[in-house]
């Protein structure tokens, strides 16, 4: 094979790479995902503290406004696809090299496959305004962006937050 040939297998092999790589990531990140609290978990004064979700940065949070809304952040949901991606792409490109029997064009074809799906399925959420998206999920006087820390790993999503006496002590008081 001349040298065009094999630099277009191996650009060939690295989008089927990428796009597994997404897909999996995006499928991955609907069902498993970081779980955040924040202070006034520990003490919800005025009422119930929503949970706050992403990996590895907090985008996705419960509205409180009917029971299947969720707040987003966009450009965090992209930000987080992209550093997992970058963290997981070199494992999955020397897994791929390792089985070549596998073949480049059905890993490309079941990561495109599972990013039309997960894709599908943030649009129907946006289409149906069971995602809404917001600059930032920080609700004043109770909580800002800057006191979410990491509790837990959640598979699936819930409503209620979890308090951390780990992060914000026993008996935490609003101000």
């Amino acid at each position: 094979m001349n040298e065009a040939g094999s630099r277009r297998m191996a650009t060939r092999g690295s989008w089927a790479t990428f796009l597994f790589t997404l897909g999996v990531i995006a499928a991955a990140e609907v069902f498993v995902t970081v779980e955040w609290s924040f202070p006034y978990c520990n003490d919800p004064q005025d009422g119930p503290a929503s949970a706050v979700f992403g990996a590895p940065f907090p985008y996705e949070r419960w509205s409180g406004a009917s029971s299947l809304q969720y707040d987003f952040v966009p450009h965090l949901y992209i930000l987080n696809l992209g550093v997992l991606c970058a963290a997981t792409w070199p494992l999955f490109r020397r897994l791929s090299r390792r089985w070549p029997a596998v073949g480049n064009r059905r890993m490309g074809m079941l990561g495109l496959g599972l990013c039309i799906l997960v894709g599908g399925w943030r649009i129907f959420c946006l289409s149906s305004n069971l995602w809404s998206p917001v600059a930032s999920l920080g609700h004043a006087p109770y909580d800002s962006y800057r006191e979410l820390r990491p509790v837990g790993v959640a598979l699936g999503r819930h409503y209620e937050c979890s308090p951390s006496s780990f992060w914000f002590g026993p008996k935490w008081q609003a101000r």
